[in-house]
């Protein structure tokens, strides 16, 4: 555990928060997945929600609920097909949607893919938001 807290100090303590939510562990899986990052900014950075970004994120969106995946098609004039569901709570991201987006915790991006934070993402998308703020990370 002392190798996974002390790659974790590197960060601000906002990333620190995002990782240990989404990989707590520390495992040998965990540090391989995360060893390689660096921030490249210090602080978030917000990223213009334009339909090139979303349409990159077609992946993420095919695993959504139809009526949420189907706003976003509408709204970014896209045509992403409905993929497998296999969030265990897929109704959360309408939820989210419904609270401020000014509120939301950073999403994490990894060479510009949303790695965490997914939900933040989608209710961003959901609501209209113009943009999103991330921890920008890349990989060694």
């Amino acid at each position: 555990m002392g190798q996974w807290a002390d790659f974790l100090s590197q960060f601000p303590v906002g990333l620190q928060r995002e990782i240990c939510d989404e990989r707590s562990g520390g495992n040998e899986s965990d540090w391989r997945e995360v060893k390689d990052w660096v921030l490249r900014d210090p602080a978030p950075v917000v990223v213009p929600l334009t339909r090139h970004f979303v349409a990159h994120h077609d992946w993420l969106i095919a695993m959504l609920l139809p009526e949420a995946r189907e706003q976003i098609n509408e709204r970014y004039a896209l045509v992403i097909k409905q993929g497998e569901i296999y969030d265990l709570d897929p109704e959360r991201v309408l939820r989210y949607a419904k609270l401020p987006g000014e509120t939301a915790d950073p999403s994490v991006m990894v060479e510009g893919q949303i790695y965490f934070g997914c939900g933040r993402f989608v209710a961003a998308m959901l609501r209209g938001d113009e943009s999103l703020r991330v921890w920008c990370v890349v990989s060694r």
